[in-house]
């Protein structure tokens, strides 16, 4: 009796041996595709974040310490004296974004960064154009400085009030009152400020990163069978590996030619397919935010272009735009007006915020 219980024990400890081995199989069977070269990425990111941050305290270079808290909150329907009151506070955030960098330990809060920026364009709306485009290239100026730290996420943050920023300076070119030298001080700010298409390749780092630190606690996965399979071991490599694959694929493409392959529902069918359980929830939708960013580029150089052709009456030849296959913006001119177009896929592509005048 005693053996068959002992037999009858032992055929189900047996069943789960056997599946925990073929669980082991399967998890060790999907392979890095470079791992050194995915362990050097992630370092060098994060050395890159923790230089960062070691700047981040020094108040003589970071202008992220003297934000102007106060600027960040105009009321809704401001009065003259409220806009004479920003007035005089404007300097302490112009004196900031003088600093060499404006740097945060972490991703900075979005709603304090739109207010800022937001309140800076409306006062500048309330201004001569001669005044208002100083204004409009710190709102810009602004922008920019936002997305060179932090995840994709914080990216499209900068890149929102980076439109918004162009919304206001294409207001001004078509408006036909800047004087020639406001066209000559806006074609050199732009010039300064051009943003460089590596910064998006950046903040993938750090979401290659994030993700590494992000399983090196406790997943928080939902599903309880989720749950039961991070506590397998090697479960969190294999998505590690998951990920690290996608992620190089993602990022050579973006380094080589702006683009990146694979449709927007791959993370679903991923883990339809291979279970990708963590990976599916925190992998970045990239195809989307790239497309975002390239129209935030192509404005940028639609604003050069725009500058260039009202003081000279020709196209910059470096102008590109970053939605278009052949990488051309295409303008019109009729008498004194211009209209320039950016095409994706063969579309244009809200041609109408590209019009000059």
């Amino acid at each position: 009796m005693g053996k068959r219980i002992a037999i009858l024990l032992f055929i189900p400890l047996l069943i789960l041996l056997v599946l925990f081995g073929l669980l082991e199989m399967w998890i060790a069977g999907y392979k890095a595709v470079d791992a050194k070269r995915g362990d050097e990425l992630r370092e060098q990111a994060r050395v890159a974040v923790e230089k960062r941050k070691a700047r981040a305290g020094d108040a003589g270079q970071n202008g992220a310490l003297g934000l102007p808290q106060g600027l960040a909150s105009l009321p809704k329907k401001p009065t003259a004296a409220d806009f004479q009151a920003y007035a005089r506070e404007l300097p302490k955030l112009e004196a900031a974004l003088r600093k060499p960098e404006l740097l945060f330990t972490g991703d900075p809060d979005p709603v304090f960064l739109r207010g800022l920026q937001g309140s800076l364009l409306a006062y500048a709306a309330t201004l001569p154009p001669s005044k208002a485009l100083p204004c409009d290239l710190l709102a810009l100026d602004l922008s920019l400085k936002v997305q060179a730290q932090g995840s994709s996420t914080n990216l499209m943050v900068g890149v929102s009030m980076q439109r918004d920023a162009h919304k206001a300076l294409f207001e001004l070119l078509r408006a036909g009152k800047l004087s020639r030298s406001d066209l000559k001080t806006l074609a050199q700010s732009l010039e300064k400020l051009r943003p460089d298409p590596k910064t998006f390749v950046a903040r993938m780092d750090e979401d290659y990163l994030a993700f590494w630190t992000y399983t090196d606690g406790q997943v928080g996965a939902n599903g309880f069978s989720q749950q039961i399979l991070i506590l397998v071991p090697g479960f969190v490599a294999r998505e590690r590996r998951l990920y690290q694959n996608l992620y190089l694929r993602d990022r050579d493409s973006m380094e080589k030619d702006f683009k990146l392959t694979g449709a927007p529902t791959e993370l679903q069918k991923m883990n339809d397919a291979d279970h990708a359980f963590v990976v599916a929830l925190n992998y970045p939708a990239y195809p989307k935010i790239r497309l975002q960013y390239a129209r935030a580029l192509t404005e940028f150089s639609a604003l050069r272009a725009l500058t260039s052709l009202e003081l000279t009456g020709k196209m910059p030849p470096d102008a590109h735009d970053y939605l278009a296959e052949d990488g051309k913006l295409v303008y019109t001119r009729a008498g004194k007006s211009y209209t320039l177009k950016s095409g994706y896929q063969g579309t244009d592509i809200d041609a109408a915020s590209l019009k000059f005048r």
